[in-house]
C-alpha cells in the first residue's frame, strides 16, 4: 500500500523532529517522496510556536490499522505520548503524524471509516498544511512513479545533523534539480562554516547514487582539486571543460560543443570566474562567464549550479564577482534561484578561524567599517606570530606537514619576493637560485610546453609546479636569463615535463615579466628569425625561449593568487598596509579571503591589535 502521512512538529528543533520521524517511519532508510515544509500557526488552540509540517508518500506492507498502531509507537519514542490536554483541548507537539490517504497496490484510493481511523482524513481539504503537501505529493506521483528522493538521500550523505538553514537548502536543491526549468540556474552563495561544501559533496553523492548526471568544475586546477576531494567525483577546470584547442599547436581555444545532456553542471569557487579579456583573450569570446553559460544552456537538459563565496575576493581589477550577481545572470535570459547561507553549521562553532571569519563577514554587511576586530584568546587554531619567533613557526610547520601544505599570504608581490627569498634562504638553506624541490607558482598563462602532454591543455597563471630537476647551466639570451628544468604539475594529476623557465622573474618585484622585457624579448627572437612577417609570427610560437615559463617562487604569494586553494597552514602578513586601508572592504575582503584558505592554524604575522 502508498501512505500518504503529514508530520508536524511546533516544539525543539523543528527540522530535526521531521527528520527524525521521517527516519523511523522508513525504517532508516529514506525511501519516501517529501513534500515541501509548510510552516503555519497552530490549528484548533491558541501557542506562540508554530508548526512546520511536510507530507511524505511510502510504500508499505503494514495493514491500515497496524501502520496506525506503528505511528503512535514512534510518537511516543519521539516524546509525544498524547496531542490534548485533561480537557481535550489540543497542545504543543514535539510530533504529530496523520494518515491522510492511502491507495491501495493497484493505485486506488481506499476509503475507510473505523472508530479508530478515517481515510482519507477527515480534515484533508480544510487544512492548508494537509492540502496542500497531499497536492504535491500527488502531482510527484503522477510525474514521477519512481521519485529519486534526492533530499533524503543528500541528508543521509551529510556527515552532520543539518540546521533548519541547510534541511531549507536541501529542499531547494531537490527541487531545482527534479523540477527546475530549462533555462533555471541556481545560485548558492555561503559564508565560511555554514556547511556549503559538505552539502555541495552530499549532493554530488545523491546525484551518482541515483544515476543522475552531474559535470563538476572550477575556475583553477587546484580548485578543482579540492573539488574532487570533497565529492568524490572527478572535477575539470572550466577552460579544459569547455573549451578545445582550435587546431595542433594553435594558441587559440574555441568553444566546445556541449554533448551533455540532462545534465548538472556544478561550479565552485565561482567568485573567482572572471568576465573581461585579459589574459583570457585566446579563449573563446575571451569572457569567461559568458562562454560558460552558452556552453551550459547550449546542451539539451543541462543547468548550472554556481556555488561561491560573496565575501571573497572578486576578481584582478574588478568591484564584484559577476558569477554571484543574480541581476548580472537574469541579464543572460536565466531564471535565477538560490539561497545564501549565512548560520554558521554546529561542528565549526569551536573553531577560532571560522569565529573570526564570521567577525570580518558580519563587518562587512555594515556600511562603515572599522579596524578589524579579531578574538584570539580561547583558541588553538589561530594566534599572532612575532618576528623572533616567526622562521621557527615556519619551519615547525614545514616539518609537521610539509611544504605544500604552508603558505604565507601576503598583501603584495614585493613582500612576496621578501618573503621567498627568507624562506629559502633562512628555513630551507638552498643558495642555489632554483633547486631541486622548490616550488613554484606560474605568474602567466602557458600554452607551449603542455601540449604534447594528454592530460596538460595549458599551463594557467596560478598553477603550482614541483622543481625534480635541474638541467645544465644557466643561459643568457635576450637580457634574460633561462633554465631547463624538469618539473611536476600537480594541479594537471602530478604529470612531469620539461621546460625553460625565466629565472629573472623569480625574485623581480611585479607579478611577470615587465612590459619592457617582454617586449625586448620579442623583438630580439623576431630579428632572429628567418621569412616573411607572417613566417616569424609562426615561429615564433614555437621558439622555446619565448615561450619560456614566467614562475615566482611559492612559499609567499599574493592573495589572489591562493585563491581556491587550502592549506594546512596559513601565515597571513599583516605589515605594510596603510591604517587608513584598514577600514575599506577592499582589505576586509582580502583578510576573510586569505583566514579561510586554512584547514588547520592560522598564524597573523605583524598583526597589532585595533585598540594598540
Amino acid at each position: 500500500m502508498r501512505y500518504y502521512l503529514n508530520i508536524g512538529t511546533n516544539l525543539g528543533d523543528r527540522h530535526d523532529n521531521l527528520r527524525r520521524a521521517i527516519q523511523l517511519l522508513t525504517g532508516g532508510t529514506g525511501k519516501c517522496t517529501v513534500s515541501p515544509v509548510v510552516e503555519s500557526e497552530p490549528w484548533g488552540f491558541d501557542s506562540n510556536n508554530r508548526f512546520l509540517n511536510v507530507g511524505i508518500a511510502m510504500v508499505s506492507d503494514l495493514e491500515p490499522l497496524a501502520m496506525l498502531d506503528r505511528i503512535h509507537d514512534i510518537e511516543r519514542q519521539m516524546g509525544s505520548a498524547s496531542h490534548r490536554d485533561a480537557q481535550g483541548g489540543y497542545v504543543d507537539r514535539l510530533v504529530d503524524i496523520d494518515i491522510m490517504a492511502i491507495d491501495d497496490d493497484h493505485g486506488h484510493s481506499l476509503t475507510l471509516d473505523l472508530p479508530t481511523l478515517q481515510v482519507p482524513h477527515p480534515h484533508l481539504h480544510d487544512r492548508d498544511f494537509f492540502i496542500n503537501p497531499y497536492r504535491w505529493l500527488r502531482q510527484e506521483a503522477r510525474n514521477e512513479a519512481d521519485n529519486s528522493q534526492l533530499a533524503i538521500r543528500m541528508l543521509a550523505e551529510l556527515p552532520f545533523d543539518p540546521t533548519d538553514e541547510q534541511m531549507q537548502l536541501v529542499a531547494l536543491l531537490d527541487r531545482f534539480v527534479q523540477h527546475g526549468g530549462d533555462r533555471m540556474v541556481f545560485l548558492l552563495s555561503g559564508y565560511a562554516g555554514t556547511g556549503k561544501t559538505s552539502i555541495v559533496g552530499a549532493l554530488v553523492k545523491a546525484l551518482q547514487a541515483r544515476l543522475r548526471k552531474c559535470v563538476l568544475m572550477a575556475p583553477t586546477g587546484r580548485a578543482a582539486h579540492i573539488m574532487s576531494d570533497y565529492s568524490g567525483h572527478t572535477a575539470w577546470t572550466i577552460h579544459r571543460k569547455i573549451y578545445r584547442q582550435q587546431s595542433y599547436g594553435s594558441e587559440t581555444f574555441g568553444l566546445a560543443d556541449n554533448r551533455h545532456t540532462d545534465t548538472l553542471f556544478i561550479v565552485d569557487e565561482a567568485s573567482m570566474i572572471a568576465n573581461g579579456v585579459g589574459e583570457g583573450a585566446v579563449f573563446g569570446t575571451g569572457r569567461l562567464l559568458d562562454d560558460l553559460i552558452t556552453y551550459v544552456y547550449s546542451g539539451q537538459g543541462c543547468r548550472l549550479l554556481l556555488v561561491g563565496d560573496t565575501a571573497q575576493l572578486p576578481p584582478v581589477g574588478t568591484t564584484e564577482s559577476a558569477a554571484l550577481n543574480p541581476e548580472v545572470l537574469r541579464g543572460y535570459g536565466l531564471d535565477v534561484v538560490g539561497m545564501t547561507l549565512r548560520q554558521t553549521a554546529r561542528q565549526a562553532q569551536q573553531s577560532g578561524i571560522l569565529h573570526n571569519a564570521t567577525l570580518l563577514r558580519q563587518a562587512m554587511e555594515h556600511d562603515t567599517l572599522p579596524e578589524p576586530q579579531l578574538q584570539l584568546q580561547g583558541y588553538t587554531d589561530i594566534e599572532a606570530v612575532t618576528g623572533d619567533m616567526l622562521l621557527e613557526t615556519i619551519s615547525d610547520c614545514y616539518d609537521r606537514d610539509g611544504l605544500d601544505q604552508t603558505i604565507i599570504i601576503t598583501r603584495s608581490n614585493w613582500r612576496a619576493t621578501q618573503f621567498n627569498g627568507g624562506v629559502r634562504n633562512q628555513i630551507l638553506y638552498r643558495e642555489e637560485e632554483l633547486a631541486s624541490g622548490d616550488l613554484l607558482l606560474v605568474a602567466k598563462n602557458n600554452y607551449y610546453w603542455g601540449e604534447d602532454y594528454e592530460k596538460v591543455d595549458f599551463i594557467a597563471n596560478g598553477d603550482v609546479a614541483i622543481v625534480r630537476r635541474v638541467r645544465g647551466e644557466v643561459e643568457r639570451r635576450y637580457g634574460l636569463r633561462f633554465a631547463t628544468v624538469v618539473l611536476e604539475l600537480p594541479d594537471h594529476e602530478h604529470t612531469e615535463l620539461e621546460a625553460k623557465v625565466v629565472l629573472d622573474c623569480l625574485t623581480s618585484d611585479t607579478p611577470a615579466l615587465t612590459r619592457q622585457q617582454q617586449e625586448r624579448l620579442f623583438n630580439e627572437v623576431m630579428s632572429e628569425l628567418p621569412g616573411d612577417q607572417r613566417a616569424r609570427y609562426r615561429a615564433l610560437k614555437r621558439h622555446p625561449y619565448f615561450n619560456a615559463l614566467q614562475v615566482k617562487m611559492a612559499y609567499a604569494v599574493t592573495c589572489h593568487k591562493a585563491q581556491g586553494g587550502q592549506w594546512q597552514n596559513v601565515f597571513i602578513d599583516m605589515g605594510g598596509i596603510a591604517r587608513e586601508a584598514l577600514t575599506t572592504l577592499d582589505f576586509y575582503r582580502w583578510f576573510y579571503t586569505a583566514m579561510t584558505r586554512a584547514r588547520c592554524h592560522v598564524y597573523l604575522i605583524n598583526y597589532v591589535p585595533h585598540n594598540a
